[in-house]
């Protein structure tokens, strides 16, 4: 515990028998989060569509941290195939997150995106809301949450390219946060990373959209490699 009062564990082997008594019941949360490649087994799967299944109907009584957890670690399981997709889920969690954005810091922001841009690419709305939150907030962000930001938004171009000739989506709606992203970037390119900018880069070809580092000659200098000079664009 550490005087935090929290508690971190993930073996559940003994709770039939010996359950978690706690005096505050509505303390203990369960995130469905698992470390291992390797295939659940046939209970521990079953135990985590539970907890899935169970979250669904009440994301409305988590915090919006909470709600960010539950979606990173969802889309971690559905992209190793270790749970089916979870559409339901995913459309529930656009529903109560978009109202919270703003209560937000720019960590949950890209966090929430990247889990989005994995396992619900399609959720129209919810990348619309998106927008329209972060356009205004992009100083807040890391070069991490840049590039989760920029490689979210090209997940969801992909379906929102296909779904737009039937007016179910309208990418012209993200532009002006996309324009400011891009400008972004463009003023923190000593900031990044070689594989954060990498991705940017991939991300904004797929938008078919100019690169924030075109006509310009970038290098980063790694500490502790000697000082070297890696060139990333000439």
């Amino acid at each position: 515990m550490g005087g935090s009062g929290y508690w971190w564990g993930e073996n559940l082997s003994g709770q039939r028998k010996r359950p978690i008594r706690l005096s505050l019941p509505d303390r203990l949360v369960l995130s469905p989060f698992v470390k291992s490649r390797e295939p659940l087994s046939t209970r521990s799967e079953a135990l985590v569509r539970a907890l899935l299944a169970e979250a669904t109907p009440r994301l409305a009584n988590f915090s919006p941290y909470d709600l960010v957890q539950l979606g990173r670690h969802s889309a971690v399981l559905v992209h190793r195939r270790l749970v089916p997709p979870q559409t339901k889920l995913f459309a529930e969690m656009s529903k109560v997150a978009i109202p919270t954005l703003h209560q937000c810091g720019e960590r949950e922001l890209s966090q929430l995106a990247w889990a989005f841009g994995r396992s619900q690419p399609d959720a129209h709305a919810f990348f619309d809301a998106l927008a329209l939150e972060v356009g205004g907030r992009l100083v807040e962000f890391q070069p991490r949450g840049l590039s989760a930001i920029a490689w979210s938004f090209s997940q969801a171009w992909r379906a929102a390219a296909r779904d737009e000739a039937d007016g179910k989506a309208s990418l012209g709606r993200w532009r002006p946060a996309l324009d400011a992203l891009s400008e972004e970037i463009a003023g923190r390119v000593g900031s990044l990373s070689i594989k954060e900018a990498q991705s940017i880069e991939q991300s904004f070809c797929v938008m078919k959209r100019r690169s924030p580092f075109s006509g310009e000659k970038v290098t980063r200098v790694h500490a502790g490699d000697g000082g070297g000079v890696t060139p990333l664009y000439t």
